[in-house]
């Protein structure tokens, strides 16, 4: 590898041999120019040979961020989850390409990103509110002595006719859409920045870039989200309302455990050991633009054994009963444990469905089925359950996202800690520590 430098008309430039292409053997060389001297043109000509020999050489390209970003989410279809995948791929295609898509790579830096995340967040809304566009429908309908339809509405926002009956329901209990500004949410924006830091870091590593920009950008701060729940008593009356339900054993688990649902929608017959009273949560089913697809968890903390409590095995051992049954009375081969009557899998989100009639039907306030997971965690908190088991039995990462995530959302907890820590140092206080101590310490459905 060796290089050179000669005067091109009024100013100088460099030229290095790379070697030969080792996949077709073709000479390759690197050319460039524009250097007021010959001292400058050398040192260029020097750094650019040191960083070959590095594997670290940037060669001049005007390669737009477009055709960059498709190879590469083409070249991580293989590494991603689909569900991230489709995720990245919509933000590709919704958020930055139309804006800087014709931008040259090289050209793209931390000012520009920082500009890209100001739009985002004040007008980059671009999907259309086809919610919003159903509710209009549906309040005109009313408002015109109609009875408004399922697919009506489905044909006034342009979905599907189940997507139009589900707005129906929810139109029907009081549920409005939210309101959206011209703009996208923060963790949006921020979820965006986290695609392109990703991204830009191959684009080093492929010796496209010579730094990555998007280190020194500034994406939007997140505010921390109070997560709305469910007290240990509406736990308790879901429960109760649920028993009726074919897939009472479901809704029981989800409250004894804080099962996600692509957790519980993937769950197998195989993974359930009641005799020891475990059960092991390992494959998923997820959502992939609109369709259910099998997954292998969220992560590889997502796959543990759970312990559960004799009400749950009971309630579990009645309903495998009635699941052999099924299985012999329709013949049918299918091995995920919560499944329609022929065996065929249950879409996620007719989990969610499920779980919103059945609270509404139990008078409870309206949460999101992922929020059930939130009240398992702070009742089990609050009973006194370490924070390192809570996080276990989770499938959290690290035990310091646990404390992050809910630690907030339990007052008394800092209280009984200094009552606690103050009787051990100083003796006994005027508030008794028992008290102190036994707080919630009642099991969360009990």
């Amino acid at each position: 590898m060796n290089g050179s430098v000669k005067k091109h008309g009024p100013t100088w430039r460099y030229r290095i041999d790379l070697g030969p292409d080792p996949l077709t053997g073709k000479r390759r060389q690197l050319t460039k120019g524009g250097y007021r001297t010959k001292r400058e043109a050398q040192n260029a000509c020097n750094e650019a040979l040191e960083n070959a020999r590095r594997g670290q050489l940037v060669r001049t390209s005007r390669k737009t961020v477009t055709e960059f970003m498709e190879d590469w989410i083409t070249s991580r279809k293989l590494d991603m989850k689909p569900s991230a995948w489709r995720g990245y791929r919509d933000y590709l295609d919704a958020y930055v390409l139309p804006t800087v898509g014709t931008t040259p790579l090289q050209d793209l830096d931390t000012i520009r990103l920082n500009l890209l995340y100001v739009h985002l967040l004040e007008q980059g809304r671009r999907k259309v509110d086809r919610d919003a566009q159903m509710h209009a429908f549906y309040l005109a309908e009313i408002a015109a002595g109609h009875e408004p339809k399922a697919k009506a509405l489905a044909e006034a926002g342009g979905v599907t006719y189940d997507a139009g009956r589900k707005a129906l329901i929810r139109y029907q209990r009081g549920q409005t859409p939210r309101q959206h500004d011209g703009g996208l949410a923060p963790k949006t924006v921020r979820n965006v920045h986290v695609m392109l830091h990703g991204a830009l870091a191959d684009a080093v590593r492929w010796n496209l870039l010579q730094r990555n920009p998007a280190t020194d950008a500034r994406p939007p701060r997140v505010r921390r989200r109070s997560h709305a729940i469910w007290s240990t008593d509406e736990l308790r009356r879901f429960v109760e309302h649920a028993r009726s339900d074919h897939h009472a054993a479901l809704w029981l688990l989800v409250c004894t455990t804080g099962l996600r649902r692509s957790e519980l929608a993937g769950l197998r017959r195989a993974d359930l050991d009641l005799a020891n009273g475990r059960l092991t949560s390992g494959e998923t089913r997820v959502v992939v633009g609109g369709q259910a697809t099998d997954s292998d968890g969220k992560s590889d903390d997502s796959r543990r054994t759970l312990a559960l409590d004799p009400v749950t095995v009971d309630a579990l051992r009645e309903f495998l009963v009635r699941w052999d049954e099924l299985k012999q009375e329709f013949g049918h081969n299918g091995q995920h444990l919560f499944c329609h009557p022929d065996g065929r899998p249950i879409h996620p989100d007719t989990i969610t469905e499920w779980f919103a009639r059945l609270s509404w039907e139990a008078g409870l306030p309206p949460i999101r089925l992922h929020d059930v997971r939130h009240s398992y965690a702070t009742a089990a908190l609050r009973a006194g359950v370490p924070v390192k088991v809570v996080s276990e039995r989770l499938g959290h990462s690290s035990v310091s996202f646990t404390q992050d995530t809910y630690m907030h959302v339990i007052p008394g907890m800092d209280e009984h800690a200094a009552q606690v820590a103050a009787t051990a140092i100083l003796g006994p206080q005027t508030i008794s520590v028992t008290t102190a101590v036994t707080i919630g310490a009642e099991s969360p459905l009990t």
